[in-house]
């Protein structure tokens, strides 16, 4: 009995041993007598060895003939870099060989990626395949090394370049001067608008309103002021890059009169919750002219409330300033001239004030002005800028132009703002009186960059003043730098110093419309000079297409491609190219 129940016992525990044995517990298809590891799937005789130190094929040797070697390269000269001369396939790297194949000298432990590399030994050191003798990476070796490069860490700088727009007044082709770059046609750059009425001198004004007062983006309004009545035409920015042409301008505004010379002035003030647009007509109502005047949005319906001249040919609304503030409460004021107001005396000018105009309505007379200056000079033709605050007291000041000879009278006068309610002599209240200067300034600014203001004044050439300026003020004398064309008869007709790009430098525009027979031309400098210099010998300058465009005549910066860069725009109002005496004007790219 015994015997029997132990022979029972032997056979089921080699019943079970057995059946182990040829049970498939990972499901690979073998048994777990056959496979080497029957709770892994991936691991059975005849398995795709892999690198992972597992026997998958169970023949007793981890990683052999594994399927996913790696390449591994020599690296001869140990610096951590292998080169595809020699190559060895294996799970891990053998001795001396490395993952990495970009080695470009393994012979040199210096040569390698990301190696410090010399410039001009002749030695690939970072392995980039730069030309080592042309720094700057412009196609150009540098002179020293027989090529034509005179500055081989400028790329912009190649004796295979040619000069441009964006060469920021450097000789970028390496000829040895910058003369070939000096006087570049304008119309080689952006896009020209042409005018349409002969003799219309579209361009003479050009103003960009910001965004918010017409138009929820910015727009340009340009007049030709001789067509018939005076018309003005208005494009949003961002229709000025296509080639905009008169006929599908989204505002088009034409005077009442023959000879009203409508728009001849434009300007827009107010603030962002009051915006105004005003467009003066020097010659309506028998030359007394007038100044209309929109709510911003409304341009193009009828005025909200217009100014009317009360002097018989005193030219009233001829000029019209943007966004001055006399009495600093936040709203720019409306500011224009009669420039041959003869009231005082004969041609002198007179200039107005209205402050809160963004209550103002229906028809008012010019004397209800806020603030009048006037001159004793005869002949002066006043005219007005806003200047920024020249006097350190937080107002923006005026500065006037009587256009009078420095041995008669002051040429400019500085004003200060905050003046109260009344009528005033120009010369009288003037804390500045500026000999032989003043028919263009700057706004103030810090040209030199020691943190103190400045002032660009321009007569026949530009003066650099230091500020505060008081008393009486000659460029000879009292002048921190001077600037002047080589030739008498180029004189400076217009001045803009609010260019934050040109060539990715801050400058200032320099216009004279009668530059070289009235073609006019447009001279970029850097804000600072030291000393006297050529007016030609500028970064950058741009010239008119023709004799008698007038190139210059008025000028004002705007976006139009939204890349936070201002544009140029500038008016050439005698361009012959849609008639004669159309005009036309320009809207130029920002150098980058």
């Amino acid at each position: 009995m015994v015997l029997l129940l132990a022979g029972c016992l032997f056979d089921t525990a080699t019943y079970e041993r057995r059946t182990a044995e040829l049970t498939d517990a990972d499901g690979d298809g073998f048994a777990m007598k056959d496979d080497c590891d029957d709770d892994d799937a991936a691991v059975f005789p005849g398995a795709e060895e892999r690198c992972d130190d597992v026997d998958q094929d169970c023949d007793g040797l981890a990683d052999d003939e594994a399927t996913d070697v790696t390449a591994w390269f020599a690296d001869a000269d140990g610096d951590g870099h292998g080169t595809r001369d020699t190559t060895q396939l294996g799970c891990n790297p053998p001795t001396g060989f490395v993952a990495s194949d970009d080695d470009c000298d393994d012979t040199d432990a210096g040569t390698f990626p990301e190696a410090a590399d010399a410039w001009y030994d002749g030695v690939d050191a970072n392995c980039d395949g730069a030309d080592d003798y042309d720094a700057d990476g412009d196609g150009d070796p540098s002179d020293s090394w027989g090529g034509t490069d005179c500055d081989d860490v400028d790329p912009l700088v190649a004796g295979t370049l040619a000069e441009g727009w964006t060469d920021g007044g450097v000789d970028n082709d390496c000829d040895g001067s910058i003369e070939d770059q000096a006087l570049v046609e304008v119309g080689s750059l952006g896009t020209r608008i042409d005018g349409a009425i002969e003799n219309g001198a579209f361009g003479s004004t050009v103003l960009a309103v910001p965004a918010g007062w017409v138009d929820d983006e910015a727009v340009l309004l340009a007049s030709g002021p001789f067509a018939a009545t005076g018309v003005v035409y208005g494009w949003r920015a961002s229709e000025l890059a296509g080639g905009p042409t008169l006929a599908f301008a989204p505002w088009q505004l034409a005077g009442h009169n023959e000879g009203d010379f409508f728009g001849a002035g434009l300007g827009w003030a107010g603030d962002e919750s009051s915006p105004l647009v005003a467009i003066g007509s020097g010659g309506a109502s028998g030359g007394r002219g007038l100044v209309e005047v929109w709510a911003g949005a409304t341009l193009g319906a009828a005025p909200v409330f217009t100014i009317v001249g009360e002097t018989a040919e005193a030219a009233f609304g001829i000029e019209v300033i943007s966004g001055y503030d006399h009495d600093g409460d936040g709203l720019s004021d409306i500011v224009t001239t009669a420039v041959v107001d003869s009231r005082v005396a004969p041609n002198a000018g007179a200039a107005f004030v209205f402050l809160g105009a963004d209550s103002l309505t229906g028809d008012v007379p010019a004397s209800a002005a806020d603030i009048e200056f006037t001159t004793t000079y005869a002949a002066a033709w006043l005219a007005v800028s806003s200047v920024g605050d020249t006097d350190g007291d937080g107002l923006e000041d005026l500065g006037f132009d009587l256009s009078v000879a420095f041995e008669t009278g002051p040429g400019g006068l500085l004003v200060s703002g905050g003046l109260a309610s009344g009528s005033f002599d120009a010369q009288e209240v003037s804390f500045a009186q500026l000999y032989a200067a003043g028919n263009a300034f700057s706004k103030v600014a810090d040209w030199n960059g020691d943190g103190a203001g400045e002032l660009l004044v321009a007569s026949g050439g530009l003066e650099r003043y230091l500020l505060p300026l008081s008393g009486v003020v000659t460029p000879w004398d009292d002048a921190a730098s001077r600037l002047a064309f080589t030739s008498p008869s180029n004189t400076v007709t217009a001045l803009r110093s609010d260019m934050d790009q040109c060539a990715g430098h801050h400058c200032f525009l320099l216009a004279s419309s009668v530059f070289e027979g009235s073609r006019g031309g447009l001279f970029f400098h850097t804000p600072y000079w030291p000393e006297t210099m050529a007016a030609e010998g500028s970064r950058f300058a741009l010239v008119g297409e023709a004799a008698g465009d007038a190139l210059g005549a008025d000028s004002d910066l705007i976006d139009t491609d939204r890349d936070g860069l201002e544009d140029l725009v500038v008016g050439a109002p005698g361009s012959d190219a849609g008639g004669a005496g159309s005009g036309a004007v320009y809207v130029i790219p920002a150098a980058q």
